[in-house]
């Protein structure tokens, strides 16, 4: 008797990876015509754990309240491991969330990711000076990451104008 191996590596016939979940496989052998049907077995494909890599702010002090033009948003930057679904929050100096903005589902692979913060809150007005936290809370079929808090400090120029050292 001849022996035979197979490997699936949890993709379709077109190459493209599957979704998570259970699958049900069996091996058919054909001999003289004839069928001879496997046992079935059960095979579990999970998701891959997502990550958030490398979360950043700047400029940070930014001057929105004077929109004048000089750094008038600050950008928050990151990447993800797997195609998540990206929401950012943005937590006020009281500690309540005053802006939370759907990115969707962005691409992974750690492609580069920005988001632009005018400082203005859901209702776009914009928010007091203070020291803001922007964080990312990535999700993949039901796994949940989180950033680490960056923070972003909202300023008003000094009355004489610019700050001294624009």
């Amino acid at each position: 008797t001849a022996s035979h191996s197979w490997a699936w590596h949890g993709r379709k016939n077109n190459g493209a990876r599957v979704q998570p979940g259970v699958f049900r496989i069996h091996v058919v052998a054909v001999a003289d015509e004839r069928k001879l049907r496997g046992p079935v077995v059960v095979v579990r494909v999970r998701a891959l754990a997502p990550r958030i890599n490398g979360s950043s702010v700047a400029p940070s002090p930014f001057y929105p309240i004077e929109r004048d033009g000089y750094r008038d948003t600050t950008t928050f930057r990151f990447s993800t491991n797997v195609r998540a679904s990206d929401t950012i929050r943005v937590r006020g100096p009281g500690g309540r969330i005053v802006r939370l903005v759907r990115l969707g589902a962005l691409k992974g692979h750690s492609h580069p990711h920005t988001w632009t913060w005018n400082g203005t809150n859901n209702g776009g007005e914009v928010l007091s000076p203070g020291t803001y936290r922007i964080k990312v809370v990535s999700v993949y079929y039901g796994q949940k990451v989180v950033s680490a808090w960056r923070n972003a400090v909202l300023k008003r120029y000094p009355k004489l104008g610019r700050p001294l050292n624009a």
